[in-house]
């Protein structure tokens, strides 16, 4: 029997988003887990608001009750295997980044805000793609 070594391997960015659109991932299932992402991290609601504009949907907003994440936290999370430091929700660091990367290559604008009544408000600007 050989003695092996096994070394942290974080794969390629990209390699993986091909991978992920190789198994049927689209923008309906990056909605559909960004809707999902909040109860990981402990909130017990979670909203999904169609803003209509002259007969298009422009936007999705998913708000939920959660701890709240500003725009900054976003950006950072947005990147591929982020996560808090000594957070104990589950979860990957990877799947938030998928989700941003698929509507942003479809044309989406993506946002986030912390509103006064708090928790988290994400925008899926989609009225120009």
């Amino acid at each position: 029997m050989t003695d092996t070594t096994f070394i942290e391997y974080m794969p390629d960015y990209l390699d993986l988003l091909n991978a992920f659109r190789k198994l049927g991932y689209n923008t309906s299932a990056a909605i559909a887990d960004i809707a999902d992402n909040p109860y990981d991290a402990g909130a017990t609601k979670c909203w999904i608001n169609l803003k209509k504009g002259a007969n298009v949907i422009e936007d999705i907003i998913i708000s939920d009750n959660g701890r709240g994440m500003t725009q900054e936290e976003f950006d950072v999370f947005s990147r591929t295997n982020t996560r808090r430091q000594n957070q104990k929700e589950k979860g990957t660091g990877l799947g938030l980044g998928i989700c941003i990367a698929i509507l942003r290559e479809h044309g989406f604008n993506v946002t986030c805000e912390v509103p006064a009544e708090g928790g988290t408000r994400i925008k899926i600007d989609i009225g120009n793609s």
